[in-house]
């Protein structure tokens, strides 16, 4: 069974693993998540595991394929019982989109705008997950005592995951993704709740990692540390949108990256990469275009004020509406 999860995580586009620090000190592995996995590879993790596909499964990836969205398959088989793992990837979807999916799969819709929802499956049971993103900590509105090491690190979004069963929602831990290149804080906390440093903990992973990508806490004590295979991950720099616009039943998010480390984009400017990412619908190529030369003149002045920071997305091109815009604290 392990040489064959070896084998799909070696065919896997795009791995990410994962070690859980217990509260004791022990370090446990057999955790694996594939992103933008199919179907296919996600029920061969089932069988691989001699754990029952079920309708619950079925439901997840029947919705993912009738909204539009990535599946996430993994599996963890450190514990006390081995799962398998199934998410429908909602981080670009719109809050339509992802309310059509908490109701396909019969969850608690208290919380809004999920960027992840589905579930774990042993062959006890099945636990419903949903998980939250939001740019600030603080919006993620937690009623728990986060540690004041954990609440500093410099993170490119912040996300808190959720127990669900039935109406009863319960915080199971809370995650804070790197940005690229300034992952000192998040290694410093590492270090700090779990007493073990990041170069000595890359040992333990079953690829050679790339940098400390997400750092996760729990309220019991745990703490998870998620990397990708070094030089297979492209570089994080914003996981939200810096602004989201509507045209008719069209949505995209637009993402600002700085150009190095960006191979690819809608368009440039001097310093910066503009991207598009379809939330709901299929944009229009002639709007999408106006829409993108646009926004690169709206950077590109705030690059010349040395200002990106307030570049203005309130007045769009004809046909579009802007309906969401963050501030963020830096780009670059």
């Amino acid at each position: 069974m392990e040489e064959s999860l070896r084998e799909l995580t070696a065919e896997a586009i795009d791995a990410e693993a994962s070690l859980r620090i217990e509260a004791d000190g022990t370090v446990r592995g057999g955790r694996m998540m594939l992103e933008r996995a199919g179907a296919d590879a996600a029920r061969r993790v089932a069988r691989e595991l001699g754990i029952p596909w079920g309708e619950v499964a079925t439901a997840v990836v029947d919705a993912c394929e009738a909204l539009g969205l990535p599946l996430i398959a993994g599996w963890d088989v450190g514990g006390a019982a081995p799962k398998y793992k199934l998410y429908a990837n909602a981080s670009d979807a719109s809050e339509a989109k992802c309310a059509a999916l908490v109701d396909r799969l019969g969850l608690s819709s208290a919380l809004l705008r999920p960027t992840l929802v589905g579930i774990n499956v042993a062959s006890g049971g099945v636990e419903a997950k949903l998980y939250v993103q939001r740019t600030e900590l603080v919006e993620l509105g937690l009623d728990v005592e986060i540690p004041d090491v954990f609440a500093r690190i410099e993170a490119a979004a912040w996300v808190a995951s959720y127990d669900v069963c039935g109406d009863d929602v319960t915080l199971r831990a809370v995650f804070a993704a790197t940005v690229h290149g300034r992952e000192e804080s998040a290694e410093a906390a590492l270090s700090s709740l779990a007493g073990v440093t990041w170069s000595a903990l890359e040992q333990s992973f079953p690829f050679v990692p790339g940098p400390l990508r997400q750092l996760g806490w729990s309220p019991n004590g745990d703490v998870t540390a998620y990397a990708k295979r070094r030089g297979r991950a492209a570089p994080v720099h914003a996981l939200a949108p810096i602004a989201v616009f509507r045209r008719g039943a069209v949505e995209v998010g637009l993402y600002v990256t700085p150009t190095e480390g960006a191979p690819r984009a809608f368009v440039r400017t001097d310093e910066h990469a503009l991207t598009f990412r379809s939330r709901e619908g299929s944009p229009d190529p002639a709007a999408l275009e106006a829409l993108g030369a646009w926004a690169a003149r709206q950077v590109a002045a705030g690059e010349g004020k040395g200002a990106v920071d307030a570049t203005k997305f309130d007045a769009p091109p004809a046909g579009w509406r802007l309906i969401e815009h963050r501030a963020p604290s830096e780009l670059g």
